[in-house]
């Protein structure tokens, strides 16, 4: 009568183990999606604020260019105006 109990109790604690491992192999999983979207979400925040960036400095550049092509030209043109060429 004992052995046939103590083989129940071990199977049972068996059945127990396996489903708590199973259990933990889940939860282990979804921490380690999460963790991957959270790094994935800090990733696209990163590049979202370097191509911010990148608009700012664009739009700077731009602003320079325009006003030297315009200082360039406008001097360029008063130098035709009263005949200083060089």
């Amino acid at each position: 009568m004992f052995p046939s109990m103590y083989v129940s109790i071990y199977k049972m604690t068996e059945n127990s183990l396996e489903s708590h491992d199973a259990n933990a192999k889940q939860t282990n999983l979804a921490a380690n999606v999460s963790g991957d979207v959270l790094l994935m979400k800090k990733r696209r925040q990163c590049s979202l604020e370097w191509e911010f960036i990148a608009t700012i400095l664009d739009r700077l550049f731009l602003f320079v260019f325009i006003l030297t092509v315009l200082l360039v030209t406008t001097g360029y043109s008063h130098q035709l105006a009263f005949g200083l060429e060089g």
